[in-house]
């Protein structure tokens, strides 16, 4: 969906300056503790970072992904990758080239086969924009493990609650829903 952001995917946190201002040192911590890996960081962005990466907001998460494969070849292009998940919205993200291949198919001129994902769901995303760091999306990262770095941590009432009608998403992952399975669901209750 054109209103859900964009991840910036960037080969280390030397490239935060480019793309990302008013980045505060806990930034640096964090990336030195969790990146490569599953952590995203949303700062405000820099004038260079389009408002469609951005879903029409003045802020940008970027990541730095575990994959060597991945980072060689960002580095190569001398610019981030804006990239969602390898997936159909709504839909679980691939953890497995052939898992990409079942959902875009036809859809997509190639696929980076870097080998298996390490964690099996999307990215945590931080919110460094405000004066306290703000958890938009639980993921790899767990809030326990942030906290050991940067302190108090407050959660978005989004990772709890269904973001409201008309709300604009400040994270991806928070307003589509995710992990949803193509699957028949039935629930037994009994004793």
């Amino acid at each position: 969906p054109q209103d859900n952001p964009l991840i910036l995917h960037v080969p280390g946190a030397d490239w935060l300056e480019r793309y990302c201002r008013d980045i505060p040192p806990e930034a640096y911590a964090l990336a030195e503790r969790f990146w490569p890996g599953p952590l995203t960081m949303v700062f405000p962005k820099s004038d260079i970072v389009p408002y469609g990466t951005t879903g029409g907001l003045d802020t940008v998460a970027v990541r730095m992904p575990s994959d060597p494969v991945a980072n060689r070849l960002i580095r190569a292009c001398g610019c981030p990758l804006a990239a969602p998940s390898g997936n159909l919205s709504g839909r679980p993200s691939p953890t497995t080239a052939r898992h990409m291949l079942h959902d875009m198919d036809g859809r997509i001129d190639a696929i980076l086969d870097g080998g298996p994902c390490g964690v099996g769901v999307e990215s945590t995303v931080l919110a460094l924009a405000e004066q306290k760091p703000r958890l938009l999306r639980p993921g790899g990262v767990t809030l326990e493990m942030l906290q050991r770095v940067v302190g108090a941590v407050t959660v978005d009432p989004a990772v709890l609650h269904k973001l409201a009608d008309g709300a604009q998403a400040a994270s991806p992952g928070m307003k589509y829903k995710h992990y949803a399975p193509k699957a028949k669901v039935i629930l037994v209750k009994g004793t």
